[in-house]
């Protein structure tokens, strides 16, 4: 997982994006994105990079920025796969790349609601979404006149996603992202309402890594992936 903003790979930290401070690594890598991205990679070993663009995310409906549009390029045209959490609402502009491996991350904080979401499917393909229920402490996060039938209820979002064709979900805690929490309650429940009501439905968590044996408890609940980005910059994976 990796945050850019205003050009620089950032270390979140659940606060307001402004305070988010660059990311600072060797001489050779600086606070560089694709740098970054190449250094988390060789880190665990995986192909798959989940990118959220905070400049496109603070400007809804906006292209994606100039930094994550040349990430993208560098990694797709490598074989890898792109997850991309880019302010999407149903008037970004379509993105000018059919890759397969480029997956869009539509956001609850920006999209305005299930309609809009179904647009963006009808676009790219359930195969190339992931609809990110957007949390700030366990509460929803929409745009004000968003037009879900209960935007505060996190399992009628669910539903409504799901009803609409979205395949994936990822449980997004903003308020838990670069804090180390570990496993939350709230999160837990929603995995095991899940399970229990679209068990088909592939499940993703991100936000409050604290070590290594929270991988083992979201999976036991019945994650599928766990997104991980400051828990490696803060080394509490390593063995």
């Amino acid at each position: 997982m990796l945050d850019v903003r205003l050009g620089r790979a950032v270390a979140a930290n659940g606060g307001p994006r402004a305070s988010y401070a660059p990311l600072v690594g060797p001489d050779s890598i600086g606070s560089d994105p694709i740098a970054w991205a190449e250094c988390l990679r060789n880190l665990v070993g995986h192909d798959t990079l989940y990118l959220a663009d905070l400049d496109a995310i603070e400007s809804p409906g906006s292209p994606p920025s100039p930094v994550a549009t040349r990430l993208m390029a560098h990694w797709l045209t490598r074989g890898r796969t792109l997850w991309l959490d880019a302010g999407w609402t149903d008037a970004s502009p379509p993105l000018d790349c059919d890759h397969d491996r480029l997956v869009v991350v539509a956001g609850s904080e920006t999209l305005n609601g299930p309609d809009a979401l179904a647009r963006l499917l009808a676009v790219y393909g359930a195969a190339r979404i992931i609809f990110s229920l957007d949390l700030r402490d366990a509460t929803p996060m929409t745009p004000t006149d968003a037009s879900w039938t209960d935007r505060l209820n996190p399992q009628a979002m669910l539903d409504e996603a799901l009803t609409r064709g979205i395949q994936r979900v990822l449980l997004l805690d903003l308020a838990a992202v670069g804090r180390g929490r570990g496993v939350d309650p709230p999160r837990l429940a929603l995995i095991r309402y899940l399970r229990q009501h679209h068990p088909a439905v592939g499940v993703i968590v991100g936000g409050g890594l604290g070590q290594w044996n929270d991988l083992t408890r979201w999976s036991q609940a019945g994650a599928d992936a766990v997104l991980v980005g400051s828990a490696l910059h803060r080394r509490v994976l390593d063995p």
